[in-house]
């Protein structure tokens, strides 16, 4: 059945298949046998079945046992990828006469693009694109990456143990798609999906005694989602409303009742000059032509006051900002939300998203393809789309998460992460989170044009004139990498070196200007290793100013103006989810990035652009040394308490102290903070000194000796934690969240064990701050005095009315306090709070 004769790998070692063909449950296609198979003449034997072994182990299934059948699509060696297609091709008349001999009901699984092609022919599309179900010939078959895919990027180990979940359980029911009925047609017959449009008052007050009628023991999740034009809650219209708490039967309420004018938002057929026209009008940019409908508004709050039910939504925080911030549904509310669960189950970045969570658990495919005939992508406005299509998407939607919620309430709490992290930190956030993202933080927007016509520009315009002087060409574009890598490289001779970016942690190499590039060129002018004259250096630092001004001006003072909300207050997203550690970021606009540096008289002066309303003031609050104070409080190592201890102490001068002796030098005391930091986050000592710390090899070994002397308490706890990760896979924090590597190859150990060390440190601090506020936050929901606007990684901003300025700051100090010392109650925390009507004066 094969063209061997056409094959480009022809003459070598053939590697049959294994298993049992007629009692076999699965049958698995990789790719091509490596040199372990070829050598020992069977299939799925080398790294990469190991590999696969391993984590079928822990499903309770052998890969070698009468269940596997497996199979390659190709039966030798690749001895040229460029060809491997070629011999796809060639092998695949016995790919396909083997899969049509072997048990009609066992479930297939092609492995890689490879596997994928001998089972369908070859396709354009890459691997992650297929992933999921497809049939072939009547029957099933699940296709995903090939196993060793994850030696190369074990962070994504989590994938293969879906994927595996997935196969082994078999393709599930479809569901959907919802068919649109009246409610005089309720209840629908059993097994249909049915979707009820609500679009009177009455129609409304029905589905409110439905679900009063319900028994109270058989209440439960109450599934929510909102379709909106766009994303701003203050301008932009709500489409629909869909409501769902059985699985099968949905009820969506549309516009036309949601507002006073009582009709349906439809913008199909405009062209760009009217949707223009009406993004400028004043009623759009001041959001008055959006008035809510009073008496659905009322019915609305009589729907979320329904007792005994759990309200639950995916990226629930995006909805409730339209029923609270644009209708005025002031107790709209999620007690729980999907996208939260299933971070708490992954913490990586990415993976969320209601659409891939649902195919995973509920194998619904791709049911968002309809919307891309009507809009070109998904940041285009939902208004174009046909109705009964966006009610179908919405009823999707709500499905989906209502048996999404069952299914990762079970997962969270067979995990014990249900009480916490989840409920106790997560959700109980959540609510505060809301409210200060719909409050805002107001902006001068007359400072925000003076800085960029009076500061910014002009300041530009002079770094500009000055480098093309320098250069000596008038023409010369300072925002062209192309000539100012001709320039650096070609005229002033600067080396070519590597550096490793701080935020990615990629390596830059080659003819570039990149940030990381110019910061290793300013470590060796700082160490005089830096073989250019001092005036070529002067570019770089001119250089370096240009394109801090130029982020500033695009990246804050005009960028923020797009966020402008009709109160003059800038509106940010909190993520929860934002970080593998727990740490809060921020976005649309991102907040917590507002540069205040002090050395630099830019980022203080974009920072001050943000100001508490007149009669008000900010009050910030934020931890000192919070994070060695949370590793020593970890580690109980005696060194670190005792000096946290010791009244009037510095911490850095104690260590510096130890390390070097009475007569220590400010020098040295510095070094000892970066060494600190550096270690207290999984850094090794001897390495720090090594190369932070520019030591001589005999020196950084014997203080790195001496230092690890001085914190056996840190040192034991950081061991431990190293095995930990080892052992089981995870860590955990302090309030339960964990930090996972569920794979741990040669590759990526030392990642591992540093991030067993430093991520109970970060996420502890991160969770000090966040149920701090959230404390705060119930302290003052009532008052009209005091309210979060926002939280900046280790510290929180309150906005205060002028005269209950003391009142608040005691009560904010004594909770900052209080929170870390319910954990550590030997660790004397200190927060300090600051008062001030500008941000820049204040961080």
């Amino acid at each position: 059945m094969t063209k061997c004769a056409e094959c480009p790998f022809r003459g070598g070692k053939k590697v049959l298949s294994k298993g049992n063909p007629d009692s076999c449950k699965y049958v698995l296609v990789g790719e091509a046998p490596g040199r372990n198979e070829v050598f020992k003449g069977e299939p799925f034997v080398g790294e990469t079945g190991t590999l696969l072994a391993a984590f079928l182990r822990q499903k309770g299934l052998d890969l070698h046992s009468e269940d596997f059948y497996l199979m390659n699509a190709m039966s030798c060696l690749v001895k040229n990828k460029k060809k491997t297609p070629q011999a796809v091709e060639c092998c695949r008349d016995r790919v396909i006469a083997e899969l049509h001999s072997i048990n009609q009901d066992a479930t297939i699984v092609a492995m890689g693009r490879f596997a994928r092609d001998s089972v369908f022919g070859p396709q354009r599309e890459g691997i992650m694109a297929w992933r999921g179900w497809h049939t072939w010939e009547g029957r099933y078959v699940y296709v995903t990456v090939h196993p060793s895919f994850y030696l190369y990027n074990p962070d994504e180990a989590p994938m293969l143990i879906k994927d595996i979940k997935r196969f082994v359980r078999g393709k599930q029911p479809q569901i959907g798609p919802f068919e649109l009925r009246e409610p005089k047609d309720f209840p629908a017959a059993v097994g249909k999906y049915v979707g009820y449009v609500l679009d009177t008052h009455d129609k409304l007050r029905w589905f409110i005694r439905r679900m009063h009628e319900v028994p109270i023991e058989e209440r439960g999740y109450v599934a929510v989602d909102l379709e909106t034009d766009q994303v701003d809650f203050q301008r932009d219209r709500i489409l629909c409303m869909s409501v769902a708490f059985r699985e099968g039967e949905g009820f969506i309420i549309p516009d036309s009742l949601l507002y006073e004018d009582g009709h349906t938002f439809v913008t199909r057929g405009w062209d760009r000059d009217k949707w223009h026209r009406f993004l400028e009008d004043k009623r759009y940019r001041q959001g008055t032509y959006l008035k809510p409908d009073i008496h659905t508004r009322v019915l609305l709050e009589s729907l979320f006051a329904v007792p005994h039910y759990r309200w639950v939504g995916h990226n629930s925080k995006f909805d409730m900002r339209f029923l609270k911030g644009q209708l005025g549904v002031y107790n709209a509310h999620c007690d729980d939300d999907t996208i939260h669960m299933h971070y708490v189950l992954d913490e990586r970045k990415g993976g969320h998203g209601l659409k891939p969570l649902a195919d995973d658990y509920f194998d619904v495919g791709d049911y968002e393809h309809d919307l891309f005939n009507y809009i070109t992508k998904k940041s285009g406005h939902y208004s174009g789309i046909p109705r009964e299509v966006l009610y179908r998407y919405n009823l999707m939607d709500t499905e989906c998460t209502l048996r999404l919620a069952k299914a990762l309430e079970a997962e969270l709490k067979q995990e014990g992460l249900y009480e916490w992290p989840y409920l106790n930190v997560l959700m109980y956030a959540d609510e505060m989170l809301l409210d200060a993202e719909i409050t805002g933080m107001y902006v001068d927007w007359e400072e925000n044009l003076r800085i960029e016509h009076e500061e910014l520009m002009p300041e530009i315009r002079k770094l500009v004139r000055e480098l093309r002087e320098m250069t000596n060409n008038q023409s010369f574009n300072p925002n062209s990498s192309q000539q100012v890598n001709k320039f650096v490289y070609d005229v002033l001779k600067f080396p070519v070196v590597s550096a490793r970016t701080r935020a990615g942690g990629h390596h830059v190499t080659g003819r570039s200007t990149q940030k990381a590039i110019l910061d290793a060129w300013e470590k060796m002018h700082e160490l005089g290793e830096l073989p250019v004259p001092e005036s070529s250096w002067e570019f770089i630092v001119k250089l370096k100013e240009f394109r801090h001004l130029r982020k500033l001006l695009g990246s804050y003072v005009r960028k923020w103006r797009k966020y402008r909300g009709t109160d003059d207050r800038v509106h940010t997203s909190f993520l929860l989810r934002g970080t593998v550690t727990g740490r809060l970021s921020a976005t649309d606009p991102p907040m917590q990035t507002i540069p205040s540096k002090v050395t630099d008289r830019w980022g203080p002066m974009v920072a001050n652009m943000h100001k508490a309303q007149p009669g008000w003031v900010l009050m910030y609050a934020d931890y000192s040394q919070a994070e060695l104070m949370t590793g020593a409080g970890l580690s109980s190592d005696e060194f670190m308490i005792k000096t946290f201890q010791t009244e009037g102490a510095d911490y850095h001068s104690e260590v510096a102290r130890a390390a070097f002796g009475e007569n220590f030098t400010r020098d040295q005391r510095q070094a000892c903070k970066k060494l600190t930091f550096g270690w207290l986050y999984g850094g090794n000592a001897r390495e720090i000194a090594l190369d932070a710390l520019q030591f001589d090899g005999p020196v950084a070994e014997r203080f790195a000796h001496e230092w690890d002397q001085m914190f056996p308490g840190m040192v034991k706890w950081r061991a431990e934690q190293g095995k930990k990760m080892l052992r089981q896979g995870y860590v955990e924090s302090i309030y339960g969240r964990r930090r996972r590597q569920v794979l741990i190859t040669d590759r990526n150990v030392g990642k591992a064990q540093r991030i067993a060390i430093n991520s109970p440190l970060q996420s502890a601090v991160s969770d000090f701050v966040l149920l701090s506020a959230t404390e705060l936050y119930h302290r003052f929901k009532r008052t009209d005095y005091a309210r979060v606007v926002l939280l900046i990684h280790d510290s929180l901003i309150l906005e205060v009315r002028e005269d209950k300025i003391d009142k608040v700051k005691r009560i904010m100090q004594k909770v900052m306090l209080d929170v870390p010392s319910r954990k550590f109650p030997h660790i004397p925390f200190q927060a300090e709070v600051k008062v001030s009507t500008q941000l820049g004066d204040l961080t």
